[in-house]
């Protein structure tokens, strides 16, 4: 399902990673093999959605994806769980993981859905993943994964803003300072995300 990354392309994203402001981060575009983020959204649109909804937060979310039936989505998670994708997600970071210690779930924002802003932290949390599956969303769908500055211990400015790119996998360092949102859905488009963390 990954594609294959090559030593210097590694050495690319992890320079990339450890520059970014306003905290470690990057986009990996193309993140999956030829047709696979099409077959895995299809595969995840047959999972059940459960709503989300307070005012912090407004979208729908599977459940633990570790117990789907879907040979699809297993697939997926096996792949998120497996030494190669931890050992080059170390590579990027410079921090050590461990291989299966990971949460995944699927997510799907729908117009009007947000969430607000938060910094991810949970005992054993050291690197957040998004992979975007849905069609491209433009500036003027919303949806934008949006990373803030931070002053103190608190959120300060918006830095950045990332609408969701098919097929590309975000990563981030769970910290202190990893204070970020989802803009709310402006459009009538799904986006539709998988992800969690790795420990």
């Amino acid at each position: 399902m990954m594609r294959e990354f090559s030593v210097p392309e590694i050495s690319k994203l992890e320079k990339r990673f450890k520059a970014a402001q306003p905290f470690p981060h990057v986009v990996i575009e193309n993140f999956m093999a030829g047709n696979d983020s099409k077959q895995l959204l299809s595969a995840l649109k047959s999972e059940k959605f459960s709503r989300k909804d307070t005012d912090l937060f407004s979208f729908g979310q599977t459940g633990n994806l570790f117990y789907s039936k879907n040979q699809v989505v297993k697939a997926a998670v096996k792949m998120f769980s497996s030494q190669h994708f931890s050992s080059i997600i170390s590579a990027i970071s410079g921090i050590k993981l461990r291989a299966g210690a990971v949460d995944v779930s699927g997510a799907i924002y729908e117009k009007a859905d947000y969430l607000l802003c938060h910094d991810d932290r949970l005992e054993g949390r050291k690197i957040a993943f998004i992979l975007y599956l849905s069609e491209s969303f433009t500036q003027a769908d919303g949806g934008a994964l949006v990373f803030l500055s931070s002053k103190g211990n608190h959120p300060d400015k918006k830095l950045i803003a990332y609408p969701p790119l098919e097929n590309s996998l975000v990563i981030f360092e769970v910290s202190r300072k990893s204070w970020h949102e989802v803009e709310e859905v402006l459009s009538d488009k799904k986006r539709y995300t998988i992800g969690g963390w790795l420990h």
